[in-house]
């Protein structure tokens, strides 16, 4: 049996929900694990430096896979995925070509670490930004209530240093949430319930390995 804490795993954010133990109500996303991840290579010390198992998730026609990505499947006749993800184990010859992965590689309780892409929020300013308290707004702020401040020194330095909080792309970065739990487990339709937030937008494509 494949052993979860050692692979990297791509779901999708389906959404937000309850589950209700003992009368206790508790938070958790909704994430729909890809039915058919495919093992699709290895990689090993002697040719690579390292060992690694490359994994497939998310079928995908030929047409719209790129070259550079398609050559591997081509290798090993195998079916498109639409991305392809590495994971570090020590024997990768374990892990049989072309063989799939489910969603039983998990149990309840395991601590997951998640990563993914934060929403967007456009351009902000540091309030919303940085949680900046912003201006007194009282008499005498005339129109500056939320403005950032005051941004540097005068003659000396004469300039702003670099990596200073101010206005704006709020959001659309990498996150990696930590210490998330795995909370109810749905084996028919291949959907996790995972506690607490976890980042990006309803569909987004997440990234997960068990510690």
């Amino acid at each position: 049996m494949v052993k979860s804490d050692m692979l990297n795993i791509m779901v999708s954010k389906v959404g937000c929900s309850a589950l209700y133990t003992d009368g206790i109500r508790e938070v958790v996303t909704l994430l729909a694990f890809d039915s058919d991840p495919l093992i699709i290579g290895h990689k090993t010390i002697d040719n690579d430096g390292y060992s690694a198992v490359i994994i497939g998730f998310y079928p995908i026609d030929k047409i719209k896979l790129g070259k550079n990505k398609s050559g591997i499947f081509n290798k090993n006749n195998l079916e498109f995925r639409k991305f392809i993800v590495e994971s570090r184990v020590d024997n990768p010859n374990q892990y049989s070509i072309g063989s799939k992965i489910g969603i039983d590689i998990f149990s309840i309780g395991d601590a997951l670490n998640i990563k993914g892409i934060s929403i967007g929020k456009g351009f902000s300013g540091v309030m919303k930004r940085h949680n900046f308290s912003g201006l007194r707004a009282t008499h005498g702020v005339s129109l500056k209530h939320r403005s950032g401040g005051s941004i540097g020194g005068c003659q000396d330095p004469g300039r702003v240093f670099k990596g200073a909080k101010m206005a704006g792309r709020s959001g659309g970065k990498n996150i990696t949430v930590k210490g998330l739990s795995i909370r109810y487990i749905d084996y028919d339709c291949n959907v996790l319930a995972v506690n607490g937030s976890i980042p990006g937008y309803k569909g987004g494509i997440l990234r997960m390995r068990v510690v």
